[in-house]
């Protein structure tokens, strides 16, 4: 399966006509699509043929335009990039967009167990969303699979610490003695803070949680027999001075509050992609390719 975007996407490369701070077009005045326009739809083509008693004409007049009702009461509506369904380019933040290209270059350098490709990302969760779909090649691929998503919020949640935060699923299918251990869920943990700090991942916040589910099958189901899985739900703000908020994006807050933050860059960014890419080995069993982390024994069929 390939695992490169076939959809187009602007060129995060530095050049000449890109004077952005990440390489990305600069748009003007005169370019189109440089800022987003809220869609609104004539209220007369949504207008039911049984019409309401006591429906009250607007205090104003009537509406010349009104939202559709899944536009109503939610607020400014998502830019989610997503494999073919992009949408305005330029009305994203330069380090969205940075970030979702580094990802998008970064799948290539996964493990060949692991396989990634781009999802629909949630539409509620923040302004600006990205999701990546991940798990095992070949016939091991039920054995694990996962999901990394990047939620941005130019205007910052005091939970996230920042503006930025990557959200992540993981679930493994393992052995009934495995999943008796009482500590699994310690060792599940410490594969996820394992991959980040062998990858030089940046971050703050981290918070998750680790679920350990056996399935009894019974009557008809019986022949499939029981499963047992361990899941791995879990949250970081990715360390970098653009998604911090404060004072001075430099200092990570007023000025000598807090140590400079590092700069984001591609690697930075690609590091968070790899250190999930390890996770999933690590959960179905794959022997380690990082010194330091201890995977358990492949699940037999």
């Amino acid at each position: 399966m390939s695992l490169h975007n076939p959809a187009p996407r602007p060129d995060y490369g530095a050049a000449p006509d890109c004077p952005g701070a990440y390489g990305e077009p600069v748009p003007t005045e005169a370019s189109p699509g440089s800022r987003e326009v809220p869609v609104l739809r004539d209220a007369a083509a949504h207008r039911s043929s049984h019409r309401l008693i006591g429906t009250r004409p607007h205090a104003t007049g009537p509406k010349q335009h009104a939202p559709a009702s899944t536009q109503r009461d939610q607020g400014r509506r998502p830019n989610v990039a997503v494999m073919g369904a992009a949408q305005t380019y330029e009305a994203s933040p330069p380090i969205f967009l940075a970030s979702t290209g580094a990802l998008r270059d970064g799948m290539t350098r996964l493990r060949p167990e692991i396989s990634v490709h781009e999802v629909a990302a949630p539409t509620r969760l923040a302004p600006y969303a990205f999701a990546l779909a991940g798990g095992l090649t070949g016939d091991a691929a039920d054995l694990a699979a996962g999901r990394l998503i990047v939620l941005m919020d130019p205007d910052g949640q005091p939970a996230w610490q920042g503006s930025t935060r990557f959200v992540c699923y993981a679930r493994a299918s393992v052995d009934p003695e495995i999943a008796a251990d009482p500590l699994l869920a310690d060792v599940a943990w410490s594969w996820l803070r394992e991959s980040l700090d062998a990858h030089g991942a940046q971050f703050r916040a981290l918070g998750g949680a680790v679920t350990t589910t056996t399935s009894r099958r019974f009557g008809v189901l019986r022949a499939d027999g029981d499963s047992f899985d361990v899941e791995l739900r879990c949250s970081w703000s990715p360390d970098w001075a653009e998604t911090e908020l404060g004072d001075d994006p430099a200092d990570g807050g007023p000025a000598g509050s807090e140590p400079a933050r590092p700069a984001w860059s591609p690697a930075g960014a690609t590091a968070h992609l790899l250190a999930f890419g390890d996770l999933l080995a690590a959960m179905a069993g794959l022997p380690p390719a990082l010194s330091g982390v201890v995977s358990l024994p492949q699940r037999r069929g």
